[in-house]
């Protein structure tokens, strides 16, 4: 039978705080990811969404953060079970991210081929020349003009999207199985960012990579992913396919998220916006954790949190959709 590439179970990820009790970035977050999908993970800024993807890599001690409880497994294993040096061993080959800002991703005083070699040399047996050319390679095939030159640059001598390009050649250097993609378009004008999306499409269509992207542009979500998790305040709210979800949304934060995107570039129309704000972590609302912004909220939403509940729905390749809502929830 088929298994997933990742499982994550009911992980939960803590920081600590300047109160008695520590911060739950992430509270309780659960789902799979197949071979071959691309699943989004979209919501606001401050939603958990990056320390759900440093989570899974095991990052959050370089962040003063921890996971408290859960498991994540990727291929049979947990990876909260391993010792440290076989989780180093996954990183970089059988799991890789691209993050946001590759500037900071990227080692300054070091030129960008030594760089992408060493994550080749770290994980494969070739010699110095192969990892050289194999690296020119990957730059060639992100779109980089004159590789073998660019080699020799240093970071600050390439443009915002040649950067991102080398960090996301470094992430494909060894054919991960799984790839995190957190937001690696966000910093990049419109034009950049076609050209880069197109590309992680062309590798996604070329081997049977999963991939995690992480975005709060639900207009990229909707261009690249086969099934979409909506997650506030630290928590999965709606899950489904991306036609579900932009189709059918359940959710009244889900609703609203869309609402605001398919408005947002319609000439002399009102700028639409989701009213309130992102709860401090540190101080959550009773009950459901949307309902001081939510347009439909009943008293049981103010007293109770919702279960993440299926919506009855089984799309074509098995997978459940959920909400977290008690207009789908019998009381």
């Amino acid at each position: 039978m088929r298994m997933p590439v990742l499982q994550v179970k009911e992980l939960t990820a803590i920081f600590d705080s300047n109160t008695p009790e520590a911060v739950k970035a992430v509270d309780r977050v659960s789902f799979s990811i197949w071979p071959g999908e691309v699943v989004g993970l979209v919501g606001e800024s401050g939603s958990g969404k990056t320390v759900t993807a440093l989570s899974i890599l095991n990052l959050l001690s370089h962040k003063k953060g921890k996971i408290e409880r859960g498991e994540i497994i990727y291929k049979g294993v947990d990876i909260l079970s391993l010792p440290e040096k076989k989780v180093r061993e996954l990183r970089g080959n059988e799991m890789a991210i691209i993050f946001q800002e590759p500037l900071t991703s990227l080692n300054p005083v070091l030129n960008v081929g030594r760089q992408i070699t060493e994550v080749i040399s770290t994980h494969s047996r070739i010699s110095r020349r192969e990892s050289w050319e194999k690296a020119v390679g990957l730059l060639r095939r992100a779109g980089i003009s004159d590789a073998e030159k660019r080699m020799k640059a240093y970071p600050h001598q390439l443009s915002g999207g040649m950067r991102q390009r080398v960090v996301i050649s470094m992430a494909l250097a060894c054919s991960p199985g799984l790839l995190i993609a957190d937001e690696p378009t966000t910093a990049l004008d419109v034009t950049i960012q076609a050209q880069i999306l197109d590309y992680l499409r062309k590798v996604m269509e070329k081997g049977r990579m999963s991939m995690l992207f992480v975005s709060h542009d639900l207009g990229v979500i909707g261009e690249m992913c086969d099934r979409v998790m909506v997650m506030y305040a630290g928590r999965i709210l709606e899950t489904g396919t991306t036609m579900e979800i932009f189709k059918t949304p359940l959710h009244p934060y889900t609703r609203a998220l869309i609402e605001v995107s398919k408005n947002i570039s319609v000439p002399g129309k009102k700028l639409p916006v989701v009213t309130g704000s992102v709860p401090d972590l540190s101080n959550l609302p009773m009950g459901c954790k949307f309902h001081p912004r939510c347009p439909q909220v009943r008293k049981v939403c103010r007293e109770a949190e919702p279960p993440l509940k299926s919506t009855g729905s089984t799309n074509l390749k098995g997978r459940v959709c959920q909400v977290r809502c008690w207009n789908y929830t019998k009381i």
